[in-house]
């Protein structure tokens, strides 16, 4: 179950999973450029911990392709809708 919790800033969200963080040995994936879509993001099911911070969406259509994840971070978008549940 992903937990979400609301920080002072009505624009920060940050999703957990199950009370978990990651672990040493996960996968972590870093780019060079910045991602301005999810659909950029290669392999999102290997992901456990994602940070799409300040891009201005108002959507996350693409975010149940990141099956997943234990944390979501999602700080200073425009978002509309709650994030559905992964």
């Amino acid at each position: 179950m992903l937990h979400k919790t609301q920080s002072n800033d009505p624009k920060t969200l940050r999703v957990q999973k199950n009370g978990r963080s990651s672990s040493s040995n996960s996968y972590n994936s870093y780019s060079t450029a910045p991602v301005k879509s999810l659909s950029e993001v290669k392999n999102p099911s290997l992901l456990i911990s994602f940070r799409f911070v300040n891009r201005g969406v108002t959507r996350l259509d693409e975010i149940e392709k990141f099956r997943n994840l234990t944390e979501l971070d999602v700080t200073g978008n425009l978002l509309q809708q709650e994030v559905p549940e992964l």
